[in-house]
């Protein structure tokens, strides 16, 4: 199932969409107010600007999934998987966090700890400012992105790679580039060095494939 099949299916009043499959594709800016989407497959997905407020996404997979600015006020995140995923700008209110695993997960601008309940879940190397990044985060980063071939393909991970930028160890430096803003403002720089890692676009490595909507799986 894709993004367009999914809108049009909604638009025609469905909500149910639990268990669906639908990975490396955007919904950026619409509106999926009060959607099911429990226990689906949504990784490496982009929702920039999505109206996801009420929602369900119970258990769902959002493993390196974009969802700046989206909209998650009342929304159910509960077991969700979402290492390696960005919230900045994320707007919350009551939303449900409950035993989510937000192993390696960017919270910037995000009061997470006042607007949502995180009991149980797993917190302890989530980020909420810049700074908090680590030459040991930068050096997982790489190795999960090398890792990737074996699970989305040589093509994504291959992009990825491309737009991180991986420089030498004795070099490594981490640039923040215009992670609250899309492409916009000064960024932010952590670490030594004029070569590094750059970590800014893979804020938009979602949704940079798959056209438009992007056509899922």
């Amino acid at each position: 199932m894709n993004p367009i099949e999914i809108k049009r299916r909604y638009d025609a009043g469905e909500r149910d969409f639990s268990n669906i499959t639908c990975t490396n594709a955007t919904f950026d800016g619409l509106n999926l107010e009060g959607i099911n989407l429990s226990g689906a497959n949504l990784g490496f997905c982009s929702f920039r600007d999505t109206n996801l407020n009420g929602a369900n996404l119970a258990g769902a997979n959002l493993e390196w999934s974009c969802l700046m600015r989206a909209k998650l006020k009342r929304a159910n995140m509960e077991k969700v998987r979402a290492i390696w995923s960005r919230f900045i700008d994320a707007k919350l209110e009551n939303t449900n966090f409950r035993e989510a695993d937000l192993t390696s997960t960017l919270f910037f601008n995000v009061d997470l700890y006042g607007k949502a309940d995180t009991t149980g879940a797993n917190t302890t190397s989530l980020k909420l400012r810049p700074e908090e990044i680590t030459e040991e985060d930068v050096k997982q980063l790489g190795q999960r992105i090398d890792e990737l071939k074996e699970v989305v393909g040589y093509n994504i991970s291959f992009m990825l790679q491309k737009e991180v930028g991986i420089a030498e160890p004795e070099q490594k430096h981490v640039t923040y580039n215009t992670l609250n803003s899309g492409n916009l403002g000064p960024g932010y720089s952590v670490g030594n060095g004029s070569k590094g890692l750059t970590y800014g676009a893979l804020n938009n490595a979602c949704a940079n494939r798959g056209g438009v909507y992007g056509t899922g799986a």
